[in-house]
């Protein structure tokens, strides 16, 4: 398991493009325009990256961590037996299987098992 990207929840995409890029060196991957909002995924060449969300649905501040997996059922019944919140089971998206539990402290853990 490896962290894959940390989600943010923005109040100004454009201030915070240029944070990220500007002042830390990321750049841009893929920017995606949603009802209401917009999400943008940035990457420095490593494997672990940055997801800013900007919406009027979710508080602004960090919002998840997001772990690559290779067995999301495995983890999964590792979760169940240490009695952790599952928010989402296992679900099929267009990368591979989604789920998403809740840390002690109520952030959200997004695990992606891709490729199935």
């Amino acid at each position: 398991m490896k962290i894959k990207y940390v989600t943010i929840i923005v109040d100004d995409m454009d201030k915070s493009i240029e944070f990220y890029t500007e002042v830390l060196g990321f750049e841009v991957d893929d920017v995606f325009d949603l009802p209401g909002g917009k999400i943008v995924l940035l990457s420095n060449g490593d494997e672990t990256g940055f997801e800013l969300i900007q919406n009027s649905t979710f508080k602004t501040g960090f919002y998840s961590v997001g772990l690559d997996v290779e067995d999301i059922h495995k983890e999964m019944e590792n979760f169940r037996k240490n009695n952790v919140e599952i928010a989402m089971e296992p679900t099929r998206i267009s990368v591979g299987i989604m789920a998403r539990v809740i840390d002690p402290n109520g952030v959200n853990i997004v695990l992606i098992q891709h490729g199935t």
